[in-house]
């Protein structure tokens, strides 16, 4: 498993260097050269397509994603949320979250791993359960809050760690989840359908 997400890493960083060629069409763009690396922002908001590798940032506010091919955030402290939603893919990597939440909404793929959150939740889902996404999430860790994974056609929900919430796991078509542990007064793993919890 840690072989896996650091392929992954490995796969991020090099597409942070791959850069320039993309495109951004209508809205907001935050990210117009496809990557931002170091430096402090108030708030992030990047929409209409083509890629945006986001690593070692500082965001005093929030991180918002929408409509993208591949948005990815990587090694970053957020001090508020990070919501990708309707993308192809969406990459929340060994971030440091002081906000109300990660939110990965509807996107294709999503992978959330190796995140610390403080007072807030993590929120892997298909909203309409229509099925149609995969998810990953891993090995995060969250204080005073809840991890849902949520609706997607198959989800990977391990070694997970909540402290003072619970974690829950519903309507995946397929769920492969496995030592996940909810610290704490009143804490449960509530992932039905899985192999392991």
């Amino acid at each position: 498993m840690k072989t896996k997400m650091r392929k992954a890493v490995a796969v991020a960083f090099c597409l942070l260097v791959a850069g320039p060629g993309t495109s951004m069409a209508q809205g907001r763009n935050d990210c117009p050269d496809g990557a931002l690396a170091g430096g402090t922002y108030s708030n992030l908001v990047i929409k209409g397509g083509g890629d945006c590798y986001i690593m070692n940032v500082l965001v005093t506010g929030d991180v918002t994603a929408q409509n993208m091919d591949q948005i990815s955030i990587v090694s970053s402290t957020v001090n508020g949320s990070i919501s990708f939603t309707n993308s192809i893919s969406a990459f929340v990597y060994n971030n440091v979250v002081s906000g109300p939440s990660i939110t990965t909404l509807r996107n294709t793929n999503s992978t959330v791993a190796r995140n610390t959150v403080n007072s807030g939740d993590i929120s892997v889902n298909d909203q309409e359960c229509k099925q149609q996404t995969s998810a990953i999430v891993e090995e995060n860790e969250i204080f005073g809050g809840t991890l849902r994974v949520n609706c997607n056609k198959t989800a990977t929900v391990r070694n997970n760690v909540v402290r003072d919430g619970n974690i829950i796991c519903r309507d995946n078509d397929r769920l492969d989840s496995f030592d996940n542990d909810a610290r704490g007064a009143g804490g449960k793993v509530k992932c039905s359908g899985s192999i392991g919890d």
